[in-house]
């Protein structure tokens, strides 16, 4: 009985519940949102950096949000080779208005 509440003690710690998704990140559960992540939620992207992230939020305000992940290739720096390697980790949510 002792080595069974241990075990689920244990197991207990390392089962971690699911990331709130937040208004005020654009981390989501899905995946960083584009028409809502700030420039450190976009720099944990692999291969994108502050300056690209910066990029893409002002691709964001000139030309409003991006409809799909894919129109992320129309911002300078992000090549198609880049997008295959973060595609399965962004998504271009609505935002409310």
């Amino acid at each position: 009985m002792l080595l069974l509440l241990t075990f689920a003690s244990v197991l207990s710690a390392c089962v971690q519940p699911p990331k709130e998704s937040s208004k005020a990140s654009g981390v989501h559960s899905t995946g960083v949102d584009l028409n809502s992540a700030t420039v450190e939620d976009l720099s944990a992207l692999p291969g994108i950096g502050p300056a690209t992230a910066e990029k893409i939020i002002a691709h964001r305000e000139t030309f409003g949000e991006f409809e799909k992940p894919e129109h992320i290739l129309l911002v300078r720096g992000i090549s198609e080779k880049k997008f295959r390697k973060i595609r399965h980790l962004v998504v271009a949510r609505k935002q409310p208005r």
